[in-house]
């Protein structure tokens, strides 16, 4: 049994390089998302956009903004000959196909939506509902009261209205309202229905705040929150060519893509979260007038490598730091700005880079590219600089020990009241270290170096290693490094009892592997799964890197005598969904 619960261990963590004969797969493109943002500085005016319609002719977008409707060209937004000098406050005009301009005589204020194309082009207001299938306005005779939300025309071409009074068509002339019901007792659309729309299957879709509905062809289908639906404040919807229907809300758009949705919330997606107004053109590009400005994101084809080239180019502009290469967040000083990128040392930075440099073997194993051995190799110096950088000042650790990160000396001293912090975060967690330096330097002086190095770091470490050393190292003297680096690291954790020992003789807070803590000491319970996978895990990276028998011999002994392998059958201590770490 036990066995047969370290074999998938070791073959996860040992396992072979694939023969570089083998023949690849011919390049797939798959659809990405990528946002584009329009604002003032490419010509709108100052306080969002009010009303987005696609052109009839083309398809193109075309936004009302400030009293006026600009139209894209070359990324910039003109404004059209139709409302050259702004529109007057008692006239709306609407640019109709192969016809001239339409001039509505109501307020601009008061426009909810404009549908200039297709058979049945209409506008509607607050109050009523305007043809202008003749090329003129013709008022339907919304009744008076219900305030009007969106409306959307079906493929047979009947009028639909999303109003405060629920879910209505237009039938011989007639409004009659369209009474939903879920089999559950409730009644949808009967009040305040947002938003209104047919797919490009001719479904009915609909929008309120108790969630959206379909009318399929075996029944009504209704979506909440416990469906996946992320928000319910909505400010309308529009469907796509391939099926797809977008949701508009007062934070952030929502996209089904006939499964799931998918929520588009934040200046990574759009100019601002408020959502006027949505449509989709031919080619499924997602338009979207906001409180900030124009937003649009874009289906693009792409590669998986073209995609990684792209996140590629951006850690290497905005992520890297110091002449190592180190690879974990970047602030920003200015919101959605990377350009404004602050990429500052972390505790996590061994591990972080360890990834990174991880999926970078795995890319040079795969595709043999040079751009992926030079940053493996980068990342390998980097996570070794992490041992070597701890040795020979005054303080130092026993040999072996890793850092968790670096910074330069000539940044402030991280030193400078960390004591107090210690001490205060001591009375939270008695097994939190309070010592002095927590950042000692490095021999030449060149470098603070940080000190109680966690458990997650060793584990980036010893995840990189073999991959590095199977599928990038090739030449015996590459080789040699990467076992230096694992032996000298193992042997540490060996001859101090399975625990990581810091400059000042005792284990880092979160460097415990020992069974005297593990299976002994009610503080370390919680560890326990996860402690002993890794310190198994590591026994087997240096067994495999260095071809000495002896870590093999030391894991046995942890699992015959002391239950290591039945630890692994409770790896981790959840908590319950949202608990973090899961």
């Amino acid at each position: 049994m036990r066995r047969a619960l370290l074999s998938p261990l070791l073959i996860a963590i040992v396992a072979p390089p694939a023969p570089a004969d083998l023949p690849l797969p011919a390049p797939q493109a798959f659809h990405q998302e990528v946002a584009l943002k329009f604002g003032v500085a490419d010509g709108l005016p100052a306080g969002g956009a009010q009303l987005l319609d696609l052109d009839p002719a083309t398809g193109a977008p075309r936004v009302f903004a400030g009293g006026r409707w600009f139209e894209l060209h070359d990324n910039r937004w003109i404004e059209t000959p139709a409302s050259a000098g702004g529109t007057p406050s008692a006239e709306f005009p609407v640019v109709l196909a192969g016809r001239a301009p339409v001039t509505v005589p109501v307020p601009s204020a008061d426009v909810v939506q404009v549908q200039s194309w297709g058979a049945s082009p209409f506008l509607a207001t607050k109050s009523e509902v305007y043809s202008l299938a003749a090329g003129r306005p013709a008022a339907l005779g919304w009744p008076h009261g219900p305030d009007i939300r969106q409306v959307a025309v079906s493929p047979v071409g009947e009028l639909h209205v999303a109003s405060s009074a629920g879910l209505h068509r237009r039938v011989a002339q007639a409004w009659e309202q369209i009474r939903v019901s879920d089999g559950l007792g409730r009644a949808w659309a009967t009040e305040n229905a947002l938003g209104v729309a047919f797919d490009s299957l001719g479904q009915l879709w609909f929008a309120t705040k108790a969630g959206v509905a379909c009318r399929a062809p075996a029944g009504w289908r209704f979506f909440e929150g416990k469906d996946g639906l992320p928000w319910n404040d909505f400010t309308g919807a529009a469907a796509g060519p391939s099926g797809e229907v977008w949701f508009g809300t007062r934070l952030g758009a929502i996209r089904w893509d006939g499964r799931d949705f998918h929520y588009r919330q934040g200046t990574r997606w759009l100019p601002h979260d408020e959502v006027r107004q949505l449509a989709v053109d031919r080619a499924g590009h997602a338009w979207f007038a906001t409180a900030g400005g124009v937003g649009r994101i874009e289906r693009r084809a792409m590669t998986l490598a073209a995609k990684a080239e792209f996140y590629e180019a951006e850690i290497e502009r905005y992520i890297k730091r110091t002449s190592y290469g180190f690879v974990a967040e970047a602030r920003l000083r200015r919101i959605a700005d990377k350009s404004s990128a602050d990429p500052g040392d972390s505790d996590n930075d061994g591990l972080w880079t360890a990834m990174y440099g991880a999926g970078e073997c795995f890319a040079y194993a795969t595709t043999r590219s040079p751009k992926s051995r030079e940053r493996a190799a980068q990342v390998f110096e980097a996570l070794r600089f992490l041992q070597k950088v701890t040795q020979g000042g005054n303080p130092a650790p026993p040999r072996g020990y890793v850092a968790r990160t670096v910074r330069p000396v000539e940044w402030p001293d991280p030193n400078v009241g960390r004591l107090a912090q210690d001490q205060a975060q001591q009375k939270q967690d008695a097994l939190w270290k309070a010592y002095e330096p927590r950042w000692p330097r490095s021999a030449d002086d060149r470098w603070f170096w940080k000190s109680d190095t966690s458990s997650d770091e060793l584990d980036g470490h010893y995840f990189f290693y073999p991959l590095y050393y199977d599928f990038v190292a090739e030449t015996a003297a590459e080789k040699e490094r990467v076992r230096e680096v694992v032996r000298d690291l193992t042997d540490h954790l060996i001859a101090h009892g399975f625990t990581l020992v810091d400059h000042d003789g005792k284990p880092t807070r979160w460097g415990v592997y020992a069974p005297e803590s593990l299976n002994r000491d009610a503080r370390w319970w919680v560890e326990r799964g996860l402690n002993s996978l890794s310190i198994l895990s590591y026994l087997a990276v240096a067994g495999h890197v260095t071809g000495n028998a002896k870590y093999a011999a030391v894991s046995r002994e942890l699992v015959d005598r002391h239950g290591y392998a039945q630890n692994l059958m409770y790896p981790k201590a959840q908590f319950g969904p949202g608990s973090g770490n899961q």
